[in-house]
């Protein structure tokens, strides 16, 4: 380790401050993750495979304007640095398009169908996939401290996952609130927009960007020069680790549509009491908030390859006795194993940032030229191609079970894949995670890089 990544940069305010900014945006995004299926299937009354096959070709449409903008804030220099001003602009319009999403006139159903259709490929592949890049990125610009890059993380998606288990209880509160229907939607969507807006400036005026540096470039000339996108995607293209930390992603992403998504279906389809939404959600997310405090500690003792390793092992073992005992009827030991699924979990949710961090780092060393925007679009990339392959998935099986959202009894097909979707999925998408994770030995290579280089 050099002396860059051991010296300090981040006071508490600076850390705390760029965490709050994933719990406002997670009140956007993920009110759309949890309900925006629900909402168009039982209350708009649209079809769930139309709706999950429009969703899954928008996600691939942000995968191109992920790799653009990545490559955007890489090209960026001002005052206020390279990622921080994409952050500050992209939240206003964001938070708006959440709320036009929510607000599908009354019209023709192919209407609605292009009615969403745009302004879901606008909010994602413009506004969020600027946000969230922006926001990921600037863990790697305004500290080189790899623990101050872990507190982050672990920080980050406390904030993340608080905010995930928050709505999932209040939800169905403010819609009660404010009516329900398609009012009650709206407004729910309003209070999330103004909320995740309040957040995401915060954050944006917390922290600072450390200056540009060049020291370990084996050629400085090259790295002062803004690189083209095609430049940027060679050099990707030659990064073995981040197409193992897009896989990770996408599977990670794929996870959390399964469990936010399908849970909605599942409680009230399955369990038959949607207010259990709320204690599925709390089961996941409050043992991995818990968690994620002691992962900075976990790390520092046996690294962050080892502490993956471990933790992923539990997590497959946990995930594949959630997916029997499921469906068994055993509601408290299901809440239990699902539990434990987060619990071992959490190592992955607090470094992989710093892994981010560490490709780029990868991708430096070998260079010379700073890609960091690019590399931590593989983190955009992963959301959307995991929760639009995640949303069409769950569209395409509940139809071809048939089930129909305006349907006050659904068939036992239905029944039996809502309760697959939810509990098996998960299963098989923890073992890729894990056999991922073992791949993923870029602190190791880059430690001999640098060794090399010296």
């Amino acid at each position: 380790m050099n002396e860059a990544q051991k010296k300090t940069y981040l006071k508490p305010y600076n850390k705390l401050g760029y965490a709050v900014g994933e719990f406002g945006t997670n009140f956007v995004i993920n009110f759309i993750t949890f309900f925006l299926l629900l909402y168009l299937t039982d209350t708009v009354g649209l079809n769930s495979a139309v709706i999950g096959t429009l969703i899954l070709v928008a996600k691939l449409l942000d995968g191109i304007s992920d790799m653009i903008f990545g490559n955007l804030i890489d090209r960026t220099h001002t005052r206020w640095g390279k990622a921080r001003p994409w952050l500050f602009g992209s939240t206003f319009p964001m938070c708006i398009a959440l709320v036009l999403e929510f607000a599908i006139p009354n019209m023709s159903t192919t209407a609605q169908y292009a009615y969403f259709m745009v302004v879901y490929a606008v909010l994602n592949s413009v506004f969020y996939t600027a946000n969230s890049i922006s926001f990921s990125t600037l863990s790697a610009l305004i500290t080189k401290n790899q623990n101050e890059r872990v507190q982050l993380g672990s920080l980050r998606f406390m904030f993340a996952f608080s905010a995930m288990m928050i709505i999932s209880i209040i939800t169905s509160k403010l819609l009660g609130f404010f009516g329900g229907g398609t009012y009650g939607w709206r407004m729910t969507a309003i209070c999330y927009a103004v909320f995740g807006c309040v957040l995401n400036v915060i954050s944006c005026l917390s922290v600072k960007e450390l200056p540009e540096e060049d020291e370990q470039a084996p050629d400085k000339e090259k790295t002062a020069q803004s690189l083209s996108l095609i430049e940027s995607l060679k050099i990707l293209l030659k990064n073995k680790f981040f197409f193992i930390l897009l896989g990770i992603n996408i599977a990670f992403y794929f996870f959390s549509c399964i469990a936010g998504s399908a849970g909605g279906y599942y409680t009230e389809r399955v369990l038959g009491d949607p207010s259990k939404f709320g204690t599925l959600q709390i089961a996941i997310n409050l043992p991995l908030i818990l968690t994620l405090s002691i992962v900075p500690a976990f790390v520092n003792k046996f690294g962050i390859f080892k502490a993956n390793i471990i933790g992923m092992t539990g997590a497959v073992i946990a995930s594949i006795l959630s997916a029997i005992v499921g469906n068994t009827g055993n509601f408290t030991l299901f809440l239990v194993f699902l539990a434990l699924r987060s619990i071992f979990s959490a190592p992955l949710m607090g470094t992989i940032n710093t892994w981010t961090a560490e490709v780029a780092e990868y991708s430096f060393l070998r260079s010379g030229k700073h890609i960091e925007g690019s590399v931590f679009s593989c983190i955009s990339i992963g959301n959307k191609l995991g929760s639009g392959i995640g949303s069409a998935v769950i569209g395409w099986l509940l139809a071809m079970a048939g089930y129909v959202g305006t349907m006050e009894v659904q068939p036992e097909s239905a029944i039996s894949m809502i309760a697959f979707i939810y509990t098996g999925i998960p299963a098989i998408l923890f073992a890729i995670m894990g056999i991922l994770c073992f791949c993923m030995k870029v602190e190791k290579v880059n430690q001999e890089l640098r060794e090399a280089n010296k």
